[in-house]
């Protein structure tokens, strides 16, 4: 499961899957480690890819079935299909979300 950069990533994998999350206003950014470990908790199986700007995170998967077990992490999901991607999930990060992502953390430990 490597971690990639993210224009590494795009020029590897053609239509890959990706999951947009919108932070909800007022909480923490979503740390870079803390996102690492949940992808390792996963068990995520392909090659991905994370980038963010504070109150949106971007990630992208090679595989299909480890961005819907991210995005599962989340709440409100929408997803649709385009030409750009093979899969886009659309979610939030609330509350809600941070106590399944420290759930599922604590699952694996």
């Amino acid at each position: 499961m490597p971690s990639m950069e993210w224009e590494r990533f795009q020029d590897a994998h053609y239509r890959p899957h990706l999951v947009i999350a919108n932070l909800e206003h007022g909480l923490a950014p979503v740390s870079g480690d803390l996102l690492q470990s949940l992808v390792a908790t996963l068990g995520v199986s392909g090659n991905y890819a994370f980038r963010g700007d504070g109150d949106t995170l971007q990630a992208v998967f090679e595989i299909d079935k480890d961005a819907e077990r991210f995005a599962n992490t989340l709440s409100e999901r929408a997803s649709s299909r385009d030409l750009e991607w093979a899969s886009k999930t659309v979610a939030r990060i609330d509350r809600a979300a941070q106590k399944r992502i420290a759930a599922t953390l604590r699952r694996k430990r």
